[in-house]
């Protein structure tokens, strides 16, 4: 009985918790706007590392409490409340999905029952992860002192993987083109933090070479995303 209970606590707070979400992601992200417009908060590190963070979660806020990989039975109970407005079967490359359409976000399900795309359709903001980078990157500017490098550099690895994240989802539902801008975003943002200056000079070449034969042969092929990925990842793990 007393774990039933406790059960029915948690769904009672990650119903309210995902009803939540959005405002409360809005309204400390106005709050941290503000912050850096004081002169006097400006001029501290932790002032942009926050902005940063709650550009993150104004990405994360949309989603709530779904994600990649849960199968039906979990996404359900974690989605409490928050339940899709729609659902229809589709087709992606050749794969059927069960698509839920929320009022913020659709979530397609494969065939073993399990979540493999969560598309946002309603953010907090316009493009936060280049928002959160920014900030991150003013962080660094401001900390002349280097005592914030590793909460910084966290920042931006986050920022890179959700690039990545996206990219694999432009990718599925057949956005190549945007999958593979969003794979060079990646790049960017982790040669920022690489600690193999040189080595991230030779990524940045590698993916604007590519982007170069992209646009001049108007073909995006599966090669070049796989190769953006691959630079992605060594250079990541070198970080």
């Amino acid at each position: 009985m007393k774990r039933i209970l406790i059960a029915l606590a948690v769904l009672a707070s990650v119903q309210v918790a995902g009803a939540q979400n959005i405002e409360t992601a809005k309204k400390n992200l106005e709050a941290a706007k503000a912050a850096c417009e004081n002169v006097k908060k400006a001029a501290k590190v932790a002032t942009w590392i926050n902005l940063g963070n709650k550009f993150i979660d104004a990405y994360n806020a949309p989603i709530g409490n779904a994600w990649v990989g849960a199968d039906v039975t979990s996404l359900t109970l974690a989605m409490g409340n928050d339940k899709p407005v729609s659902t229809e079967n589709v087709v992606l490359n050749g794969t059927t999905y069960t698509k839920q359409v929320y009022k913020d976000k659709n979530i397609y399900i494969n065939e073993a029952g399990v979540v493999d795309i969560i598309e946002v359709t309603n953010p907090v903001c316009a493009d936060p992860l280049s928002s959160a980078l920014e900030a991150f990157v003013k962080a660094a500017e401001v900390d002349v002192k280097a005592t914030k490098l590793k909460d910084i550099a966290n920042g931006i690895k986050s920022v890179s993987e959700k690039y990545v994240t996206d990219a694999y989802s432009a990718y599925s539902l057949g956005n190549i083109e945007s999958a593979r801008d969003l794979f060079v975003a990646a790049y960017n943002a982790s040669a920022l933090c690489c600690r193999r200056h040189q080595r991230a000079l030779q990524c940045r070449l590698h993916f604007m070479e590519h982007r170069r034969q992209c646009r001049c042969e108007g073909l995006f092929r599966e090669v070049h995303l796989f190769e953006l990925f691959r630079g992605w990842r060594s250079l990541h793990q070198a970080c």
